[in-house]
């Protein structure tokens, strides 16, 4: 198998099909880009903080989203994005890879056709069962954030984590004008970015839907996201988050998928 060298990403494996190609480290499974057409599809930093993992593209967070449940110190978003994962298989468009954290083992498969899929896969090997929440952390490209629009959420509620978890109803189009941190109870919604959108799909693997954009005062304190790099991205994840954890049971097997679907602009 032959590796590439990112620059801040260190080894990955590139996916062809066609034209397109995808970038996916072996530090954290962590599809690193995705080019369609020669336009780059994800966000990513372009410099990285000493010990943090990189911004951008699709970190896994697993086995735990956001803060540890019960130890603060543990690391935020949990431990799959810090590790070194295994290659289990290869093909040209595909590749999975494995990893095992006490008594969960996940794989990690991604697939580059027309669209981009990301599936997740936890089995609980242990004897006792295991909290579970994780999520697909994508960071879309978008060319203005504001210009850019999310559809599908209409009369959705949500939790505001900027507002104490505050249950709230989405009411028509989501447009980002402020800072936005909030788990949507969706499986999908879709991002219009002037001519183009893409389609963020849970594949009816989640009933959660996380969107984030810092704005510019949170974005300012990140070491690496450059003045302005906020207008670029959109976070789309697909996840088990708030109201959606799992409760994996012994011998049980849960799969969270993100189906990254990009199209013209129809509405």
């Amino acid at each position: 198998m032959q590796l590439l060298e990112h620059s801040l990403a260190g080894p990955v494996i590139r996916l062809a099909h066609g034209a397109d190609e995808a970038l996916v480290a072996l530090l954290g499974a962590h599809v690193v880009a995705w080019r369609r057409n020669g336009r780059d599809m994800l966000w990513c930093a372009t410099s990285r903080l000493e010990g943090k993992p990189l911004r951008g593209g699709i970190p896994v967070c697993w086995p735990w989203f956001a803060a540890h449940p019960e130890d603060a110190a543990m690391p935020f978003h949990g431990v799959a994005r810090l590790r070194q994962w295994d290659v289990a298989e290869r093909k040209a468009s595909a590749v999975a890879m494995d990893l095992a954290y006490g008594s969960l083992h996940a794989r990690l498969e991604v697939t580059l056709d027309d669209e981009l899929t990301v599936s997740l896969t936890t089995r609980n090997v242990g004897t006792s069962a295991v909290s579970l929440s994780a999520a697909l952390h994508t960071y879309l490209a978008v060319d203005d954030i504001g210009r850019v629009r999310v559809v599908g959420l209409d009369e959705t509620t949500y939790l505001d984590k900027l507002d104490g978890y505050a249950r709230k109803v989405q009411q028509g189009d989501l447009v980002v004008d402020r800072e936005v941190d909030r788990i949507y109870s969706a499986g999908q919604a879709r991002l219009i970015d002037g001519a183009r959108s893409v389609v963020v799909d849970g594949a009816g693997t989640s009933h959660s839907l996380v969107v984030w954009n810092p704005r510019i005062e949170k974005s300012a304190s990140f070491g690496d996201m450059a003045e302005g790099d906020y207008r670029r991205m959109l976070c789309m994840e697909t996840a088990w988050a708030g109201d959606d954890t799992r409760l994996l049971a012994p011998g049980a097997v849960a799969t969270l998928t993100t189906v990254l679907r990009p199209g013209a602009t129809s509405t």
